[in-house]
């Protein structure tokens, strides 16, 4: 007798919707911390303006290199914010820094120009879209039942996309501008680092100083080409050990002179052939080359190698 079997997958679970639950579980905490985080703020910035505001009344700061600011109190800094003009920002700022506030800006109108093309299409859409769904499940895309509602998907979408394009393309165009006429201004246009440019992989005959005007135009000065280092990293990281070799040496034999004054004489100290607290015996030492070379004051071969190794350095440089 053949036997059969009641197929109820997934029937201990609830066929309602619990979105509007997870939503509520995860937004009242969240909104919560942001409030007392916000409110915070508030009252720290209009109490220390000093730390977050020193730019708007501190002597220090000159009348025109001062942040406008509207209230003495700060009560209206948003305000004081939003409306600060761009080319105040630019005069009072690196050119990255007014750079990255328009990226935020750029940013947040992105996602407000997003809200405003898919929301009012897509919401209604999805809800009417021939779905079972509940809650805020409703309003999702798993609501669609009617195939005909996709169009409207596929619309918004080459909508949004072609609008994100055409807001980057303007906003290249004007980054352009604005770094050529930043460069070009006056203030900036005697500085050295707006009248140099950096060429890579240069022709090695353009390298010479006589082939300069005739490879990069008549207005070119001078060049600095990078040379090759060979080992000369290396011979600067043994003369920088040296060094530090050097230094402790001699900081360990003043250790030691301050002890031998502390426990003996002045007649005892002038006995010991050298005129100094430390015998020889008991200055500093190194073996070299290590566990089988010889002897040597390590305070006299450090100060050596350090010479050796500075004039290496300075032939190294020297060459062309």
């Amino acid at each position: 007798m053949p036997e059969t079997f009641a197929s109820d997958h997934g029937g201990h679970r609830s066929s309602s919707s619990s979105s509007g639950q997870t939503i509520l579980a995860a937004f009242i905490p969240t909104f919560t911390s942001a409030v007392l985080s916000l409110g915070l703020f508030l009252i720290l910035r209009n109490r220390f303006l000093k730390h977050y505001a020193p730019r708007t009344f501190l002597g220090t700061v000159p009348e025109k290199d001062r942040t406008p600011a509207t209230s003495p109190s700060g009560q209206n800094w948003f305000n004081d914010l939003w409306s600060l003009h761009n080319p105040f920002v630019l005069q009072h700022s690196a050119l990255d820094a007014y750079l990255y506030l328009r990226f935020l800006k750029f940013i947040v109108f992105i996602c407000g120009v997003g809200c405003l093309i898919t929301f009012p299409v897509l919401l209604p859409a999805n809800l009417f879209g021939g779905g079972k769904a509940e809650q805020l499940d409703a309003l999702s895309f798993s609501n669609v039942d009617d195939n005909s509602v996709l169009w409207a998907h596929t619309a918004v979408a080459w909508v949004l996309f072609l609008a994100v394009t055409l807001i980057i393309a303007r906003e290249r165009l004007v980054l352009i501008g604005t770094r050529q006429a930043y460069l070009l201004g006056a203030p900036n246009n005697e500085k050295l680092s707006s009248k140099t440019v950096l060429f890579l992989n240069a022709p090695r005959d353009a390298l010479l100083p006589g082939n300069l005007k005739s490879y990069f135009g008549e207005h070119a000065v001078r060049s600095w080409p990078v040379k090759d280092a060979g080992d000369l990293e290396q011979l600067v990281e043994q003369r920088k050990s040296a060094a530090m070799d050097l230094e402790s040496a001699e900081f360990d034999l003043i250790v030691r002179g301050v002890k031998s004054k502390s426990s003996s004489n002045s007649s005892s100290a002038a006995e010991n052939g050298n005129g100094g607290a430390v015998p020889k015996s008991q200055r500093p030492s190194t073996r070299q080359p290590l566990l089988v070379g010889k002897m040597h004051d390590a305070i006299d071969f450090s100060r050596s190698t350090v010479a050796d190794l500075a004039e290496k350095i300075t032939s190294h440089r020297a060459s062309p």
